[in-house]
């Protein structure tokens, strides 16, 4: 609370400048994310060359380039024994102005696209907005407990089995997006904070602790999580599209081909046939478009307009 001592004219002036002020703190931004998987065609198989690939693209507005070099992690509960692997995640981010979709359509260029998640959410200035495409994996944490019984004929105890106990356990598999938009209403630009954490199950290995008795037929299984993060700060003009990009993912399946009808004959089919194997890669791209909702053009204007003549009539007050 304060007090101002001025004239009516003045007191109106101050008056309506306090309420722009008060509708710029409360400024909200919608924010649209598109999360793109890209099977990408042989040629782009080492990933896409933001700095290169799109040196000729414009989707209506200009572009930048900005070189980042994340300090992610990697981490995960044992060995992957998967055959995938996965390249260092958000390795480029780009922005470039337009619309969304048609930053979406321009992936096809770099092979067949699919949209996995399309969610869209306001954010209020300086509060953070969650982003979660994730499924829960459900696993057992099991605990068992030995208890000796009996001796032997040389004098030993014998170990049997003893109170067997399940804990459910839950992990959150995919991806997760946090941004923490700061609204500039005078420039109409956005600063963001954004950290994606994406996680993946590559696998499985066997809890130890389950098989220390023959007579324990149940095997635990722990699932293996793979996880990439990164807090990076990136600013852009209201409506304009960020693309992060970099997740790269290497499948592997096996397929055959052979003469028809013979590579189906048993043992003598192997004759007639051939296997190998097809790579497949893929790039999960993550498109993220920030619009503030309140026009900032009256606002930034009367702000001015208010900051000018309050410097004269304080020149002319003393």
């Amino acid at each position: 609370m304060f007090t101002v001592y001025a004239t009516q004219r003045q007191h109106g002036a101050i008056e309506k400048y306090l309420a722009d002020v008060n509708t710029q703190a409360s400024a909200q931004v919608l924010i649209e994310a598109k999360v793109v998987e890209v099977k990408l065609n042989d040629e782009f198989r080492a990933g896409i060359d933001w700095s290169k690939d799109f040196i000729n693209f414009s989707v209506n507005g200009s572009q930048s380039y900005i070189s980042n070099s994340p300090s992610s992690t990697s981490t995960s509960s044992a060995s992957s024994s998967s055959t995938g692997t996965i390249a260092p995640i958000l390795q480029n981010i780009k922005i470039f102005g337009g619309d969304i979709n048609v930053a979406v359509n321009a992936m096809s260029k770099f092979g067949v696209t699919k949209t996995i998640q399309n969610p869209r959410l306001h954010a209020m200035n300086n509060q953070k907005a969650s982003l979660n495409f994730t499924n829960k994996l459900v696993y057992f944490k099991v605990e068992a407990q030995q208890s000796a019984q009996g001796s032997t004929t040389g004098g030993t105890a014998s170990t049997v089995l003893g109170t067997v106990t399940s804990t459910k356990q839950e992990e959150d598999v995919g991806t997760q997006i946090e941004i923490t938009p700061s609204i500039n209403l005078k420039t109409g630009e956005i600063t963001m904070n954004i950290q994606p954490k994406i996680t993946n199950n590559t696998g499985s290995v066997i809890d130890p602790t389950t098989g220390y008795d023959s007579k324990f037929k149940y095997q635990n299984e722990v699932p293996i999580i793979n996880t990439r993060e990164l807090n990076t700060a990136v600013k852009v003009a209201s409506g304009n599209v960020i693309v992060l990009g970099g997740l790269m993912t290497n499948t592997s399946d096996s397929e055959s081909a052979g003469v028809p009808f013979l590579r189906n004959v048993p043992i003598l089919g192997w004759l007639f046939k051939a296997m190998y194997k097809k790579l497949e890669v893929s790039e999960t791209v993550i498109f993220i478009k920030a619009t503030i909702i309140n026009s900032g053009t009256r606002a930034n204007k009367v702000d001015r307009e208010l900051e000018e003549k309050y410097d004269v009539n304080r020149r002319n007050y003393f």
